[in-house]
C-alpha cells in the first residue's frame, strides 16, 4: 500500500504541477482575450470526454476487479476498447454536426477551432480508458511513468507549438492533441503487451462485459450532462453577458483554485478507489464490507481537511499564490481565490461521496439527483454571470457545490445497506 501510495502522489503531484506550469505559460503567451477563447473551446472538449466518453471510462475502471476476479480480463479488455470505439464514433459524429452548424451559421472562422479541439478530445478519450485500466489494475508505477511523460510533453509541445506559429488558442490545443497521442500509443502498446494470455473464464461465470458495463455507463449520460452544462454555463454565460476577457481572468482562477483542489482529492481517490471495488467485487457490491467504508471515511476526512487548511492560507495570501501562477495581466480579482478554493474543495469532498453510490452499483439512483443540482448551477451561473459578473460566478460555483454536496450525502445515507443494482 506505501509503493502503491508513493506512485500515486508522484503521478498526481506532476498532474498538479504540469497544469499550474501550463496556466503560466497560456497565460504569458496569451493574452485574456485569447485565453478566454481557450476556456471557451476546452468546454467543447470537455462535452466530449465528459459526456460520451466519462461514464465508459468509470465503467472500465469500475468492472477491472470484477473481471480480475473471474479470470477474464482478455474479454473485459476487448468490451472496454469498443466501448471508447462507440465514443469514438460519436464524437465524431457531433463534429460533423457542430460544423456544418458553423457553416450555415456564417462562423466559419470557428471551423478549425472545433475541429482541433474535438481531435484533442477523442486523444483525451483513449487517453483517460487506457490510465483507467492501468490504474483498476493497479500498475502504480506505469500510470506515475505515462503520467509524468504526458506532464512534460505537453509543455514540451505547447511551448514548441506557439514558439513556432505564434500565439493561438488553437496552437495550443495542438500541443496538447499531439503530446496526449504520443503518450496514448505507448499506453496502448503496455497494455496489450500485459494482457495477451486467453481468456481462462471460471466456469459458469462468462459475462457479457459490453451489455453489464454500457448498463452501468448509460445513466451517466443524462447526469454528466447536466454536470458539464452546469460547469460550461459559467464561461459562456460570461461571454454573452460580458467579454472575453472576462472568460479568461475566471477561467484563470478557476484553473488555480477550483480545478487545484479537485485535482488533490482526486489523487486521493485514485490510489483508494480500486482497492474499495476489490472489497465489493465478489458481490458486486452488495457487502458493505469494514474495510471498504474505512477507506471511504478517511477520504472523506481528507477532504474536509485540505478544502479548510487551503481556503485558510489563500485567504490571507491570495495575491502571492495568484501571482506565482499566472500573469500579471491576471491578477485583478485574487480576492476570490479563497472562495473558489474552498468551492472546488467542497465539490471534491462530494466525488468521494459519489464513489460510494459507485461502489454499490447506484448509478441509476444519481440521474434525479444529478438533473435537479445540474439545473440549479447552471441558472446559478447564468443570474450570476448576468446581474454580478465574474464574482457573481463564483459565488453561484460555491452555492452548487454546497447543494451537490448536501444532496450527495442525503443519498447515501438513505441508501446505506442497499444492494439491489439501480
Amino acid at each position: 500500500m506505501a509503493a502503491e501510495g508513493a506512485w500515486v502522489l508522484a503521478s498526481q503531484i506532476s498532474s498538479v504541477v504540469g497544469t499550474l506550469a501550463l496556466i503560466r505559460i497560456n497565460t504569458e503567451q496569451l493574452n485574456i482575450s485569447q485565453f478566454g477563447e481557450l476556456a471557451l473551446a476546452l468546454t467543447v472538449a470537455t462535452l466530449s470526454t465528459q459526456v460520451l466518453i466519462g461514464g465508459k471510462i468509470a465503467a472500465i475502471g469500475r468492472f477491472y476487479a470484477i473481471a480480475d476476479s473471474r479470470n477474464d480480463v482478455g474479454s473485459y479488455l476487448n468490451a472496454s476498447l469498443r466501448l471508447v470505439q462507440i465514443a469514438t464514433v460519436q464524437v465524431s459524429l457531433m463534429g460533423i454536426v457542430g460544423i456544418l452548424a458553423l457553416v450555415l451559421s456564417g462562423r466559419g472562422g470557428w471551423i478549425g477551432l472545433l475541429a482541433v479541439t474535438l481531435l484533442f478530445s477523442i486523444i483525451s478519450g483513449w487517453n483517460s480508458a487506457f490510465t483507467a485500466i492501468q490504474t483498476a489494475s493497479r500498475q502504480r508505477q506505469d500510470v506515475a511513468h505515462y503520467t509524468i511523460l504526458l506532464v512534460v510533453a505537453r509543455l514540451i509541445a505547447v511551448q514548441a507549438t506557439l514558439m513556432a506559429f505564434g500565439a493561438s488558442a488553437i496552437y495550443v490545443l495542438i500541443g496538447y492533441a499531439s503530446s496526449t497521442l504520443v503518450v496514448s500509443l505507448l499506453q496502448y502498446r503496455k497494455i496489450v503487451g500485459r494482457n495477451t494470455q486467453p481468456n481462462s473464464a471460471l466456469v459458469g461465470e462468462q459475462t457479457d462485459w459490453h451489455r453489464d458495463m454500457q448498463s452501468y455507463a448509460s445513466p451517466y449520460l443524462i447526469w454528466t450532462f447536466l454536470i458539464w452544462a452546469q460547469q460550461s454555463s459559467d464561461r459562456w454565460s460570461l461571454q454573452h453577458f460580458r467579454s472575453l476577457a472576462d472568460v479568461g481572468a475566471y477561467a484563470a482562477l478557476y484553473q488555480v483554485g477550483y480545478s487545484s483542489m479537485t485535482m488533490m482529492t482526486n489523487m486521493a481517490i485514485t490510489l483508494y478507489a480500486p482497492i474499495i471495488y476489490a472489497e465489493s467485487s465478489a458481490k458486486i457490491g452488495c457487502q458493505e464490507s469494514e474495510r471498504g467504508m474505512s477507506l471511504i471515511t478517511q477520504l472523506l476526512i481528507f477532504g474536509v481537511a485540505a478544502t479548510i487548511v487551503c481556503s485558510l492560507i489563500a485567504a490571507i495570501l491570495h495575491r502571492e499564490l495568484l501571482g506565482l501562477i499566472v500573469a500579471e495581466e491576471y491578477m485583478n480579482n485574487s480576492h476570490l481565490l479563497p472562495y473558489i478554493i474552498l468551492s472546488g474543495g467542497i465539490f471534491g469532498v462530494s466525488e468521494v461521496l459519489l464513489v460510494k453510490l459507485q461502489r454499490e452499483f447506484k448509478t441509476l439512483v444519481l440521474r434525479k439527483l444529478k438533473v435537479a443540482t445540474g439545473l440549479f448551477g447552471i441558472c446559478a451561473n447564468i443570474v450570476g454571470a448576468k446581474y454580478y459578473g465574474l464574482p457573481g460566478l463564483v459565488c453561484a460555483s460555491l452555492a452548487f457545490a454546497v447543494a451537490n454536496c448536501l444532496s450527495l450525502w442525503l443519498v447515501t445515507r438513505e441508501t446505506r445497506g442497499s444492494c439491489k443494482w439501480s
